[in-house]
C-alpha cells in the first residue's frame, strides 16, 4: 500500500474532450486488467445518476464523492477490507472537490 503516486491534472476549456479522455483512459486500463476507480463530486448535477458522460455520448458508471468524503480513508479502508490496491483514481469535475 505504501507506493508513491503521481498527480496528473488535465484542464482545458469546455468542450476540449477532458471527460472523453478520462473515459478513454478507463477503457484502456480495463483492457490491461489494471485496477482503477472513476469518481466525480456529487455536486455535479448534469446527470441524475452516478455516471460520467462525455458530450460524445460515451459514459461509465462512477462513484460519487460527497462533501464529507475523505478519499484517503476511503481507499485505505478498501485496502484493509480486501487488499484491493487501486492503480489509478480517475476524477471528473475535480474543481468541485473540497479540501
Amino acid at each position: 500500500m505504501y507506493r508513491k503516486g503521481k498527480l496528473y491534472f488535465r484542464y482545458g476549456t469546455m468542450g476540449s474532450a477532458k471527460t472523453a479522455l478520462l473515459l478513454t483512459q478507463a477503457y484502456n486500463f480495463e483492457e490491461r486488467k489494471m485496477k482503477y476507480q472513476c469518481l466525480k463530486p456529487v455536486i455535479d448535477t448534469r446527470e441524475s445518476a452516478n455516471v460520467i458522460r462525455s458530450r460524445l455520448g460515451i459514459e461509465r458508471e462512477c462513484e460519487w464523492i460527497y462533501h464529507e468524503t475523505d478519499l484517503y480513508s476511503h481507499f485505505r479502508e478498501r485496502f484493509k477490507a480486501d487488499g484491493d490496491v487501486i492503480d489509478w483514481i480517475l476524477v471528473d469535475e475535480a474543481q468541485f472537490l473540497t479540501p
